[in-house]
């Protein structure tokens, strides 16, 4: 293995995600769900 001996890793692409954040479905008064995401986008 190369790791921990001071040399370099072959170089490859890796695709990062950073969660900026989350949206809430949309509710009722009482706090029942109101909405739903369409089977094709989830």
């Amino acid at each position: 293995s190369t790791l921990n001996q001071g040399m370099d890793l072959p170089a490859f692409e890796m695709d990062i995600y950073r969660n900026l954040g989350s949206v809430d479905f949309p509710r009722t008064a009482d706090g029942d769900l109101a909405g739903t995401v369409h089977p094709q986008l989830q």
